[in-house]
């Protein structure tokens, strides 16, 4: 019973981890919290002395039973979200667009991993079969989903941000030609000129930052080969430089989840300076 408890808390601890790994909709954000009460509940029904011994089990089963139900509906509920929002990405390449399918596809593996969970589930399992179908869950999170799930999640932010990049250098061309129109008719030019080259430089460091997410992105999709390099056999001068391959250590990656949100950190700030500028110009 304890072994039970350990692999459902170990498993509720998974998923408020892997909750930060991307931006989270609301209805997970609810479900997670769902999940981490019924733990709570879980450890209060252990740690309680106004139960009897059988009272205490049958109520951690059943807490148990719930938590487990939820966790499994979290863990669809994310793989679906994913999904969702790559097949919301659009302007992509065709390069780009083989790498979606990709992901797409091993969306859909892990989510017929979870539909023979749900099956295993409904057969109303024992005490032994919760515990055994809450450490396999665990395993294979830890062992298959957690290292799986990193590259489709680097692959969204990115054009995530490039979608929204998007959006906000349209509407820095809109306010910039609004602002031109302005040019010895208000007084408020000048303030409104320099509040648009401060926006325009917020852009431009935006898309600085997503361009070095979007180069490490694709250096992971298509890791540099080994380097080769020129070396001199022997040692006198008339000696014949001779080719031999050599394995570089690959330079630390940069993190591109953020690099992605100092992107969009930036993009946030000069929409606030877009409202500025609204204010001003009223």
């Amino acid at each position: 019973m304890k072994r039970a408890l350990t692999a459902i808390i170990s498993l509720s601890l998974i998923f408020g981890l892997a909750g930060s790994s991307h931006a989270q909709v609301p209805v997970l954000k609810s479900a997670l919290q769902e999940v981490q009460k019924s733990v709570g509940d879980l450890l209060e029904t252990k740690d309680s002395d106004e139960l009897t011994p059988e009272e205490k089990e049958k109520q951690e089963m059943e807490t148990r039973r719930a938590t487990l139900a939820k966790v499994i509906l979290l863990a669809v509920m994310e793989i679906d979200d994913i999904g969702a929002k790559l097949d919301a990405l659009a302007h992509l390449d065709d390069g780009q667009k083989e790498i979606r399918d990709a992901h797409k596809k091993k969306m859909e593996e892990y989510r017929e991993y979870y539909r023979e969970v749900e099956i295993k589930f409904e057969k109303n399992p024992n005490p032994e079969e919760i515990k055994g179908l809450a450490a396999d869950i665990k395993n294979w999170r830890e062992e298959t989903y957690n290292s799986g799930i990193r590259p489709v999640i680097n692959f969204m932010f990115v054009y995530q941000g490039r979608q929204i990049f998007g959006v906000a250098e349209k509407r820095l061309g809109k306010i910039a030609s609004d602002v031109s129109k302005l040019k010895g008719k208000s007084d408020k030019f000048g303030e409104l000129e320099k509040l648009l080259n401060q926006a325009g430089t917020l852009l431009e460091e935006s898309r600085a930052v997503l361009n070095r997410a979007e180069e490490t992105l694709w250096q992971e999709i298509n890791p540099p080969v080994s380097a080769t390099s020129t070396a001199i056999i022997g040692g006198d001068s008339g000696a014949k430089p001779a080719e031999e391959t050599e394995t570089l250590s690959a330079p630390e990656m940069p993190d591109i989840k953020d690099l992605a949100k100092q992107s969009l950190e930036k993009i946030k700030s000069a929409y606030q300076i877009f409202l500025k500028m609204s204010r001003l110009a009223k």
